[in-house]
């Protein structure tokens, strides 16, 4: 729930269907300032400190490269960093139990370096423990946090929704009556970027809209490279009809042909899409910088790599199986006399495919 009042998380942590809340507060990015730190005889103003509770860790799975879970966050003098704050100020060393000053005047000792996903909306570089300001824990009249929960069961969402109603109405409606107007709504936490009817949260938008747009302009893409590739093979069918003409000659049937030249598509494009994978954390900080975005290619895991390989089959499949079928057809006779009686077709594809390939560049 963002911008929720605090003092809601301990009402919410009494519910049967409730099993873990977490508050978390962006003092300094929702106010416009900076904090100083200083580490390391460093001195750096930031921006991206936030305080979250003990069950910050628990809640997200934040797998820790130093320190442990159950110890980052339970005393009010901890902080736990990021990799890239901790390489910031610590470089090679390591970050456990260095000490930090936070504004020329609190002093917290490192319990932790994290490894979060920097394309979380979730954008920290410094975490510090909710009660080093208690007084910001039991506040009804403002809207200071940013509130997580796990439900049980997804039925569940339901009943919840209408108890935090109720809470507020009780609780909140004293000190302002306008709280009684307001509806809080469980949000699903992946929908976070692409809900376009919630306020106060801490990302900016994307309507679905424009997500399906961009994947429209890469399947574009994908597919401008396919057309070349039909039209690279089909350009080169005069020479491979000989060579299918003669493997008839000796044989060979014509399946086995059409097998032959799919599995040479398969491998060029399993390899370019191996080689991308490749070049991709080497060419992505360039881009970053070129775009001023935050990309990273830490999303990419098992599951994304076998999704490229069968993305990469796929395509191999469907760009390799016009010109396999083509230069298969090619009959010992017509090579002896050398002639094509595909060559009209072939002439006529070529043409079709520029011109396709032209207006997709265009628009």
């Amino acid at each position: 729930m963002a911008g929720s009042p605090s003092a809601l998380a301990p009402f919410l942590e009494e519910f049967a269907q409730v099993t873990t809340v977490c508050r978390t507060f962006y003092p300094y990015l929702r106010s416009g300032t900076s904090g100083l730190v200083e580490a390391n005889s460093k001195k750096v103003y930031e921006q991206e400190i936030i305080y979250a509770d003990s069950t910050f860790i628990h809640l997200f799975d934040t797998p820790l490269r130093e320190g442990k879970p159950s110890e980052a966050l339970n005393a009010s003098d901890k902080i736990v960093l990021s990799e890239q704050a901790a390489r910031r100020y610590f470089g090679d060393q390591p970050a456990l139990g260095q000490m930090i000053t936070l504004d020329n005047e609190h002093v917290f000792r490192v319990s932790g370096v994290v490894n979060f996903p920097t394309h979380s909306h979730l954008v920290f570089d410094f975490l510090i423990p909710a009660e080093f300001q208690p007084a910001l824990l039991n506040e009804w009249t403002r809207w200071p946090c940013w509130t997580y929960l796990r439900v049980e069961q997804d039925q569940q969402v339901t009943f919840v929704e209408e108890q935090v109603g109720k809470l507020l109405k009780d609780h909140a409606s004293p000190y302002d009556p306008l709280w009684s107007s307001y509806q809080f709504d469980l949000q699903p936490i992946h929908q976070i970027h692409t809900s376009s009817d919630m306020h106060w949260d801490v990302v900016p938008k994307v309507a679905p809209a424009q997500l399906l747009m961009l994947l429209g302009i890469a399947l574009s893409i994908l597919l401008l490279g396919s057309i070349n590739f039909v039209n690279l093979a089909t350009a080169k069918a005069d020479e491979r009809v000989k060579e299918s003409g003669v493997k008839k000659l000796l044989g060979a049937g014509r399946l086995s042909l059409v097998a032959q030249f799919i599995v040479e598509a398969l491998f060029l494009s399993i390899v370019g899409g191996l080689l991308a994978l490749l070049l991709l954390p080497i060419l992505l900080p360039f881009f970053n910088e070129l775009a001023d975005a935050r990309l990273s290619a830490d999303f990419i895991d098992s599951n994304v790599v076998l999704g490229i390989i069968g993305g990469s089959v796929l395509t191999g499949i469907l760009a390799g199986l016009y010109p396999a079928w083509v230069l298969s057809t090619a009959s010992p006779g017509q090579v002896l006399k050398n002639q094509s009686a595909a060559q009209n077709s072939r002439s006529w594809l070529r043409k079709s495919l520029i011109v396709l390939q032209l207006a997709i560049s265009i628009g």
